[in-house]
């Protein structure tokens, strides 16, 4: 193989290696920020469960809203099913 194409592989691997890097940094970041999140997540939604409930928004099921559903499948998948956890 000539010294240009070790060149070119080489380069390849650099690049790979940069982009896992920068995968991996924003990965910790996620991980860092996601206790934070979740919790505000769970203020968030027991705000709005609140809000709808008292009426004062008008009357409906807050439940059946697709939006409360994924807020609740996340918070329950963060959680392993124990949603008091991570508060």
């Amino acid at each position: 193989m000539s010294e240009q194409a070790y060149s070119k592989i080489a380069e390849g691997l650099k690049e790979a290696l940069e982009y896992a890097h920068q995968q991996w940094i924003i990965e910790v970041r996620i991980k860092d920020a996601a206790p934070e999140l979740l919790a505000a997540l769970k203020r968030f939604l027991d705000e709005y469960v609140a809000l709808v409930e008292s009426g004062d928004a008008g009357f409906w099921d807050v439940e059946q809203e697709e939006k409360v559903i994924q807020a609740r499948a996340a918070i329950s998948k963060a959680t392993n099913g124990k949603e008091g956890d991570a508060n």
